[in-house]
Order: structure tokens, then C-alpha cells, then sequence
């Protein structure tokens, strides 16, 4: 059987994380392009590339070390360099998450936050959106990253509409705080799945 791919995506602070956690805990190959970011930054071309675009947020001369929250900042200032920034490590996490998923076989899930900002819907045959109120995911995102109402709301100005866009083609999961209702509505998305 070949791999259905699908991408799990939603606005910063929407439960993307979560969603993909249960898929997760159901034995489905799951995979971050969050994750995937983590790891380029440990790599020397990375992050000799990432001293170019920002000195000031990489330190040490043979072992180069990322200060990320100050390229979040710095990026989220200027769009210039968020452009540029993303320009240079889009691609890479999309080719890595593309190698990794065709390696698996059945249902293959992928938490892809910037899925339609990056117009890689193409990369998928399905797509879960998940959904939040605005305020909720402020408040979520607050409580796990410490960052400030200001920056948070910066970041989301980057990120799709969800309210503006055509989803009728997703499968929506309205994340409303419930756990409960948010595994049911996983379970209903693997029910209503056809693998074939």
C-alpha cells in the first residue's frame, strides 16, 4: 500500500500540536516540520548561513550556537528578513519532511504550520485544519512560550487567515479547549479516511 500524506495545520496556537499528538498515540507515523527546524539548527551550514542574516543571534566561531528567540524577534520585526529567513530554511524542511514521509507506508501525517502561507498544499492528498479562537490561542501560546501578547500577535500577521480562506476541500477540527472532543474528532477524521 502506498502512503496517504496528510498535513496537519493551523494558526500558532490553534492545537496543531496536539492533533498531531493523538494521531501520534494511535501508532501513525507522524512527523514536525517544527521538529525538522530544530534539527537544521544544530547543522554548521545552517547556522554559518544564519550569520549572515543575523550576527547578532549566532555566537562562538568553531561551534556556532542560535539564539532563536532573538531570531523570532528580529524576524518578526522586519519583513525583509523574515522573507529572507524564510526563503532560505522553507525549502530545506520541505524536502527533509518530503524524504522522510515517502519512506513510510498507510496513513503518513505531517504538522506543517506554514502549509498554506508556503502554497504546499499540493504536497498532500489531505489536509486537517485545525481552528481556534483568537483569544484561546493568544492565552495558549502565552502560557507554553512566554512570550508577550505584542510579538504573538505579530507573528499571527504573518499566518493565514483561517476565517479567509476556502476550506471546504479540509477536513476542520474546531478546537474549542475540549481534549475530549478534539480525539473524537481524529478518530472521525481515521473513520472517514479511505487508504485505498
Amino acid at each position: 500500500m502506498e502512503n496517504l500524506k496528510v498535513a496537519i495545520t493551523g494558526g500558532i496556537g490553534s492545537g496543531k500540536s496536539t492533533v498531531a499528538n493523538a494521531f501520534k498515540d494511535l501508532g501513525f507515523a507522524v512527523f514536525s516540520c517544527d521538529e525538522i527546524c530544530k534539527n537544521l539548527y544544530k547543522s554548521r551550514k545552517v547556522l554559518k548561513k544564519l550569520k549572515e542574516l543575523f550576527p547578532s543571534a549566532i555566537t562562538g566561531k568553531i561551534i556556532l550556537k542560535a539564539d532563536k528567540k532573538l531570531i523570532s524577534r528580529l524576524t518578526f520585526e522586519d519583513d525583509a528578513l523574515h522573507a529572507k529567513l524564510s526563503a532560505f530554511l522553507q525549502p530545506l524542511i520541505v524536502e527533509k519532511l518530503k524524504k522522510a514521509m515517502e519512506k513510510k507506508c498507510g496513513l503518513v501525517f505531517a504538522e506543517v504550520p506554514l502549509l498554506f502561507e508556503g502554497n504546499y498544499q499540493t504536497l498532500f492528498d489531505k489536509i486537517i485544519v485545525v481552528c481556534r479562537d483568537k483569544d484561546k490561542r493568544i492565552e495558549s501560546v502565552k502560557t507554553r512560550s512566554k512570550l508577550s501578547g505584542e510579538l504573538i500577535e505579530k507573528i499571527m500577521n504573518f499566518q493565514v487567515d483561517y476565517d479567509a480562506i476556502d476550506l471546504s476541500n479540509c477536513f476542520v477540527i474546531k478546537n474549542n479547549g475540549d481534549i475530549g472532543s478534539l480525539l473524537n474528532k481524529v478518530e472521525e477524521f481515521i473513520f472517514t479516511t479511505e487508504l485505498e
